[in-house]
């Protein structure tokens, strides 16, 4: 396991046992069931499907992977750079340091 993934794996082996944890304490990104979709002229495209994962205070997370595997978007989806409805649609829940990212206003 690379540095980082411990702290993820226990966060999500003990949500997945429904042990109560004060998240917003711990973690200052926590993505859960990412998924966003582009409309384009030849139907929808799914840049990215279902991903989750948490980043514990103090550590650090990065994204490996092919080209156009989604790893921008998912980072445009975090800081909110994607363009809007009817163009883009996210779905999921992003929190940064407990501030629900999908509420926030553009």
């Amino acid at each position: 396991m690379l540095a980082g993934q411990q702290d993820n794996y226990e966060y999500h082996r003990m949500k997945n046992q429904d042990v109560s944890m004060e998240k917003n304490e711990q973690f200052v990104v926590d993505v859960n069931h990412l998924s966003v979709t582009f409309n384009s002229g030849q139907g929808v495209v799914a840049a990215v499907r279902d991903v989750s994962f948490s980043i514990k205070k103090g550590s650090f997370c990065a994204m490996a992977g092919e080209s156009g595997c989604g790893k921008s978007v998912t980072a445009f989806a975090l800081t909110r750079l994607l363009p809007d409805r009817p163009v883009c649609q996210v779905h999921g829940g992003i929190e940064i340091a407990g501030q629900n990212v999908m509420d926030m206003s553009s």
